[in-house]
């Protein structure tokens, strides 16, 4: 049959064109290809960035920390040191005034003598009411463990003081050994919230104190937790106890969103920033 024009424009046209779009859907896929490699790299640098931030914001908070309780000890340490030195009875009221200098850290410092009994504090009327404090887990930590060293509570609401704090206390060791009492700080849980607040976290950043049993004692941010709440996210609660510091990703289960968070052991003491 013989060819008429129209059909041999058809098959020149068809000769060139199938090499021409095979050459511009190589050219399509290659620029998706390379706008996807493009943003899973931007994606990581993101990333990377995140937990760079995080990991360094987490020393800044740690540091905060150290400082403000070694603060505290001071003070506790300075009392305890005068009741040792101390030849006769100790007049506790005026060594608690003479010690004391309010601060936005702690809002009281006071002493339960063996029984469990306040008997001095730097707030309320002086002397202060026999109020029994012998049921407060900061009281019989001390009682019951003949150890020295500093003890943290979860956060509680005081008696004298009507407000929420974290104990800070020692124990105080009578000059023949015996259980002579406590001595404590009423750490007041938005020192470290007012800070974490004026730190620009983002949108959906959040910072948390918590205790090695894994109850908040300060949080702030985006995603703040409840003072004296558990920790509910199990992939850091996991890692809270295998690690000193580390960085993870992970599901929020409670807030259905992708995170990213750091964590570190605060140095001296039984308590982590996240």
């Amino acid at each position: 049959m013989k060819k008429t024009t129209e059909d041999y424009v058809r098959s020149v046209w068809t000769s060139v064109s199938r090499p021409a779009i095979a050459f511009g859907l190589a050219m399509l896929v290659g620029v998706w290809w390379g706008a996807f490699v493009l943003i899973g790299v931007e994606r990581a640098a993101n990333r990377h960035a995140i937990e760079s931030d995080t990991s360094n914001l987490g020393r800044v908070f740690e540091h905060n920390v150290i400082r403000s309780l070694r603060e505290i000890d001071k003070t506790l340490l300075y009392v305890r040191q005068t009741f040792i030195n101390a030849p006769g009875s100790v007049d506790w009221s005026a060594l608690i005034r003479e010690a004391y200098t309010p601060s936005d850290i702690t809002f009281q410092l006071a002493v339960i003598d063996a029984n469990g009994r306040l008997v001095a504090s730097d707030r309320g009327p002086q002397p202060p009411k026999p109020i029994d404090l012998s049921d407060r887990e900061h009281f019989r930590v001390h009682a019951e463990r003949p150890s020295d060293g500093l003890f943290i509570s979860k956060p509680v609401l005081g008696r004298v003081s009507k407000q929420w704090s974290v104990q800070v206390t020692r124990r105080i060791t009578a000059p023949n050994g015996s259980f002579a009492g406590v001595i404590v700080a009423s750490l007041d849980p938005e020192h470290f919230a007012s800070f974490y607040r004026s730190i620009e976290l983002g949108a959906g950043g959040s910072v948390s104190l918590v205790g090695m049993d894994g109850v908040v004692r300060a949080s702030g941010g985006a995603a703040v937790y409840p003072l004296g709440s558990l920790l509910d996210q199990p992939a850091i609660v996991d890692k809270l106890h295998k690690l000193r510091a580390t960085t993870i990703h992970y599901r929020d289960q409670a807030r259905h969103v992708d995170r990213i968070a750091s964590m570190r052991w605060v140095d001296g003491y039984p308590l982590a920033v996240i």
